[in-house]
C-alpha cells in the first residue's frame, strides 16, 4: 500500500502546500506527494481556498519547476485541483501547456469531473484521478433528493447548482452541454431507449456496457430537445431559437408546459421541424 503525503507535509517542518515541503518530500523520494491548486486571476496558484486580499500568491510554475529539475526517482505527485466553476478553454490549455514537461511524473484530480472532462479533451494521455466526493459521501445534514432547488433557481442535484460560481446563462450552457453531449471518463456514455414506444429519454445515461446488456436497437436512438421552461430567462430568443436551432440539427423541439412561447409561435419560427409538446395531465 503507498501513502500519500497530503499536501506535501512530510516531516511537519513546513507548511502545508509549500515549495519547501514539496522539495523535502522529493529530497526523502517518498512514493506519493499531494499539493493543492486552483486558479487565481490570470494563473494557478499553489493554494487549497481562495487566496485572500494581499496575500502571497505561489504560481504552479514554481512548483512544476522543482519536479523538472527533481533527480529521477520514485516520487509521483498529484495535482489536486480545488476549482468548482469549470476551467475556460484558455485556462485549460495553459494548465495543459504547464504542466506538459513533466506529465509522465505527475496527475490531475479533483471532484470537478466538468474540468477533469475538458483536460481528458485536451490531452488525452495525461494521468487524471477523479473523486467522486460531490455524488458520494456522508452528510448528518438531510436533504431531500432528487429535486433540490440549486442557487441558480433551477431543480438541480448537480454540484454546479450548489453555489452560484458563474453567471446563470453559462451554467445553464454548462449543465445543456452535459446533457446533450454526454460524456464519461472512460469513453461515450449511451443513452436508454424505450423500446415498447421508440422513445428515448436522454437524461438517464448508461454506461456503454450497460447499453449492449440491454440491446437497445440502433435504430430507436436519437437525440431530442428537453422540454426546458421559461427559456426566454436564459435567452431573448427563448423557445422559437431553440425550436430553429433542432430544426437545423435535424431533431425534435419539446416544448414545455411551462414556456414563454405559445405552440403557435414555435411552430412559426420552424415550420419544417418536428415538435413535440409536453403536457401534464392531472
Amino acid at each position: 500500500m503507498e501513502l500519500k503525503v497530503h499536501r506535501a507535509t512530510w516531516s511537519g517542518e513546513h507548511p502545508q502546500n509549500s515549495l519547501a515541503g514539496l522539495r523535502e518530500c522529493y529530497r526523502e523520494r517518498v512514493a506519493r506527494v499531494e499539493i493543492d491548486f486552483r486558479t487565481a486571476g490570470d494563473d494557478f496558484v499553489v493554494a487549497h481556498d481562495a487566496p485572500r486580499r494581499g496575500a502571497k500568491l505561489v504560481p504552479l510554475g514554481d512548483a512544476i519547476a522543482i519536479v523538472r529539475s527533481a533527480a529521477p526517482g520514485p516520487t509521483l505527485l498529484m495535482l489536486d485541483a480545488k476549482d468548482e466553476r469549470p476551467w475556460t478553454s484558455a485556462e485549460v490549455a495553459r494548465l495543459v501547456r504547464l504542466i506538459e514537461p513533466v506529465r509522465d511524473r505527475i496527475f490531475v484530480g479533483s471532484p470537478a469531473d466538468w474540468n477533469l472532462r475538458r483536460l481528458r479533451a485536451a490531452d488525452r494521455d495525461l494521468a487524471l484521478a477523479f473523486d467522486p466526493q460531490y455524488y458520494l459521501t456522508w452528510s448528518a445534514r438531510k436533504e431531500t433528493l432528487p429535486g433540490r432547488r440549486g442557487a441558480y433557481g433551477y431543480q438541480d442535484v448537480h454540484p454546479l447548482a450548489l453555489r452560484r460560481t458563474i453567471a446563470t446563462v453559462d451554467y445553464l450552457r454548462e449543465r445543456f452541454e452535459m446533457l446533450l453531449r454526454p460524456r464519461d471518463l472512460q469513453g461515450e456514455a449511451r443513452e436508454v431507449c424505450h423500446a415498447e414506444s421508440g422513445t428515448v429519454c436522454p437524461s438517464l445515461l448508461l454506461p456503454q456496457r450497460t447499453h449492449n446488456l440491454l440491446k437497445v436497437p440502433n435504430n430507436l436512438r436519437e437525440h431530442l430537445v428537453a422540454p426546458i421552461a421559461v427559456q426566454a430567462l436564459a435567452h431573448p430568443d427563448g423557445e422559437a431559437g431553440m425550436a430553429r436551432a433542432a430544426a437545423a440539427a435535424g431533431t425534435i423541439m419539446n416544448l414545455s408546459t411551462i414556456a414563454t412561447a405559445r405552440p403557435g409561435e414555435v411552430a412559426a419560427a420552424a415550420p419544417g421541424g418536428r415538435r413535440w409538446l409536453q403536457l401534464y395531465c392531472f
